[in-house]
């Protein structure tokens, strides 16, 4: 449940930067993002339903913010960097998150899936 909220996250700041990002490095690395990020909802949802778990369907508060203080940011390369911040956080947080999972996962299903 807490992969998919970050996946979420990561996605909708992506598609924000699709839009908003100057840099075409930065728009790749967001399409990548999103592109990426799509496929994991897809499986992490084949999961859920295999262990009868309900994902969330729409971005945590805290998703929410984030979404909302990148798109305060105006276009440019202030906007360019905090995307990044903000995409490096919260990659740095779904690894973390996997890993403990991959430890600690209730079954070999989840294991594999962390």
């Amino acid at each position: 449940v807490e992969l998919s909220s970050m996946s979420m996250t990561e996605t909708e700041l992506s598609r924000e930067a699709l839009q908003r990002a100057t840099n075409p490095q930065v728009k790749a690395l967001a399409q990548r993002i999103v592109t990426e990020h799509q496929q994991m909802q897809q499986e992490l949802q084949e999961l859920a339903t295999q262990l009868n778990v309900t994902l969330p369907t729409a971005l945590s508060r805290k998703g929410q913010d984030r979404v909302e203080d990148l798109k305060d940011q105006e276009a440019g390369t202030a906007f360019d960097r905090q995307y990044l911040k903000e995409i490096e956080e919260l990659n740095d947080s779904i690894v973390d998150y996997a890993d403990d999972l991959s430890d600690d996962a209730p079954n070999d299903t989840v294991r594999k899936a962390a």
